[in-house]
């Protein structure tokens, strides 16, 4: 987590707000800007991962059960 908070403040330090909200990391950039949005949130079951490119969005979640064998390994 903190290695892609670190890369995208060093991409654009000017745009990128970052903050920790009751478990939540939200990282984003000035509402005007066409370069992505992420947002990070952590549930008490999944993770979601949500990037938003120009137009689109990606969500990714990930199971924290699955989180946690990854994190084992």
């Amino acid at each position: 987590m903190h290695q892609i908070e670190k890369t995208l403040q060093k991409t654009n330090n000017k745009q990128i707000s970052t903050s920790l909200n009751g478990g939540v990391l939200f990282l984003t950039k000035s509402s005007n800007s066409t370069k992505p949005l992420i947002s990070i949130v952590t549930t008490a079951s999944q993770v979601c991962i949500n990037i938003k490119i120009y137009t689109a969005f990606i969500y990714v979640m990930i199971p924290k059960k699955l989180l946690n064998v990854l994190q084992k390994q």
